[in-house]
């Protein structure tokens, strides 16, 4: 559940931020100078959003298998017989 929880919060987190205006003014970039036109480029922000991408389809993964682990297995009937 926890790993669930993680993987869509960082996903979606990666997904949204690189394209927001708070990426633009994060006080890092004035920092690390050198980094900030990498950052800015729109190529580097759509790998990050794609590692966005990456975290949401994990945790939906990680959901199903949740789901189906909980479902209760059919009881094994009688089978039929299959004509020879």
């Amino acid at each position: 559940m926890l790993l669930l929880l993680l993987a869509l919060e960082t996903g979606v987190f990666l997904l949204f931020i690189p394209w927001s205006a708070l990426w633009d003014r994060d006080f890092l970039f004035g920092a690390l100078a050198p980094l900030h036109s990498f950052l800015r480029n729109h190529y580097v922000r759509g790998a990050i959003s794609g590692l966005g991408v990456i975290n949401v389809w994990v945790a939906l993964a990680e959901a199903s298998a949740q789901l189906r682990a909980r479902r209760p297995a059919k009881p094994a009937g009688p089978r039929e017989s299959l004509p020879a």
